[in-house]
């Protein structure tokens, strides 16, 4: 199996680019979270990635013949609106989330670590927190990797 920091970081380099755009989508991308209650609006908005579960269904998993590990990250996207009685919070945050979702590689094709290709996707549903902390504006977004091993 892959090392899980060799996964982990090739992950959250998937969402670089959102840092090098003029002016940057994301002005924070981290593997660090930090808790809503302390972000500063200048760090936002944000994205953190979290390692949240990892399990396998022997047998009942494969790819191309492979046992699999099936990992799970959350990307926790932070977006800061201005106290507004016309704007949602959500309309900051909704761009954000949907570029994030946007550096997904589409259906079909996998995404190589190390030379080894899995599927990586989108998985279950995204959390809304739509700016009742500190205007700060949640989602979180679930996302999978399968991981293929050797077989016994």
């Amino acid at each position: 199996m892959l090392p899980r920091e060799d996964i982990a970081l090739a992950l959250i380099a998937l969402l670089a680019p959102l840092q090098s755009t003029s002016p940057p989508l994301v002005a924070t991308l981290s593997r660090r979270i930090v808790p809503a209650v302390q972000i500063q609006p200048a760090q936002c908005p944000a994205v953190f990635q979290v390692i949240s579960d990892e399990h396998v269904q022997e047998g009942q998993r494969t790819l191309e013949g492979m046992y699999v590990s099936v990992m799970g990250f959350d990307w926790m996207v932070y977006a800061y609106s201005a106290p507004s009685t016309s704007t949602a919070p959500s309309s900051v945050l909704n761009p954000i989330v949907d570029a994030v979702l946007g550096k997904l590689p589409p259906a079909g094709v996998p995404f190589v670590v190390d030379g080894v290709a899995m599927p990586l996707f989108w998985d279950g549903t995204i959390d809304y927190v739509d700016g009742m902390i500190a205007n700060i504006s949640i989602a979180r977004i679930p996302v999978k990797v399968m991981v293929p091993w050797a077989t016994p």
